[in-house]
């Protein structure tokens, strides 16, 4: 199938590692794409993030586009959302010119013409945190924590992305997040706005499913709309 394609063209190029991919699942009219590189607590590779782009629907939901929302996650195996961007594929050339390999995915999920919902159930830090703030919505298990590590790795973190935040909250809590660089707990993520539900019984992908299921049954159109 299409989607067994597409899995198969995101393996890493290391061989001392468990396969880095995105995994694709339709469930009906509700498609979910699992960042999986387990090794690496699901860390984001190049492939990883040109496959999101690639498995997010470009048209309004129709019978020939039957997804009517997506839920991006971490696979379970791996313990987390995800770990951010893989900072051993950086170069010094990016280092100094101020690295963005999260923009263009990222700004395909905003651009998607069908709902996509983040489900984080545990550790998320960096680009991954900027695909979440990307989505429409963003679920967040209790025991989950979030950073924005950059001002520790040496890093300039792209103004786009930045955005992103400014757009969900104060500008004194962005300042807080990016100039610390330390992890916050789930608890001050939804306190801040950083997430829109913070889920204390069961887990977030749970919870985005049922979201996503209720979305699924109104008007794609309407939906697509708003």
């Amino acid at each position: 199938s299409d989607l067994g394609l597409l899995e198969s063209s995101t393996v890493s190029n290391s061989t001392a590692q468990r396969t880095a991919q995105l995994r694709v699942t339709d469930d009906g009219a509700v498609r979910v794409l699992r960042l999986s590189n387990p090794d690496k607590r699901n860390a984001l590779t190049r492939d990883m993030l040109a496959a999101l782009q690639a498995a997010l629907p470009t048209e309004h939901a129709s019978t020939t586009q039957p997804i009517r929302c997506v839920v991006l996650t971490g696979d379970e195996a791996g313990g987390a959302f995800s770990s951010g961007y893989d900072i051993s594929a950086i170069d010094d050339e990016e280092r100094e010119r101020g690295l963005d390999p999260i923009g263009d995915a990222a700004l395909a999920i905003e651009q998607c013409p069908t709902p996509v919902v983040a489900a984080i159930d545990g550790a998320m830090f960096g680009g991954a945190f900027e695909l979440a703030m990307a989505c429409d919505v963003r679920f967040m298990a209790s025991l989950s924590s979030c950073g924005m590590p950059p001002a520790r790795l040496g890093l300039v973190y792209a103004s786009t992305g930045l955005q992103r935040f400014l757009r969900a909250t104060s500008v004194s809590s962005c300042q807080a997040l990016f100039l610390r660089g330390k992890p916050i707990s789930a608890d001050a993520a939804y306190t801040k706005g950083f997430v829109d539900e913070l889920i204390s019984d069961g887990t977030a992908l749970d919870a985005a499913l049922a979201f996503a299921n209720d979305v699924a049954v109104n008007a794609p159109l309407a939906v697509s709309g708003m």
